[in-house]
């Protein structure tokens, strides 16, 4: 059974990823790493799924983008505080 990258109660990785693409939209990610304090090579890799990112990047980009740590780790609701 595959579960859905996008919503999930447990730790997805490939959801994380997804949602962090989500998450920076049209914005580059040389712009996106400049705003969060990381290299543009780490912003991707991250994106990809190839290194999982830390929770302080995590945290990071909840509060970036205003969304909820739950949302971007697990895809469930709420997404917005």
């Amino acid at each position: 059974m595959k579960t859905n990258p996008r919503a999930s109660s447990r730790v997805s990785w490939e959801g994380i990823a997804y949602r962090l693409r989500e998450i920076r939209g049209n914005t580059s990610q040389v712009e996106l790493g400049r705003a969060l304090g990381a290299p543009q090579n780490v912003v991707s890799r991250y994106e990809r799924g190839r290194v999982k990112p830390p929770l302080d990047y995590l945290l990071a980009v909840s509060r970036y983008a205003d969304v909820t740590l739950d949302w971007l780790i697990t895809g469930e609701k709420p997404k917005h505080p």
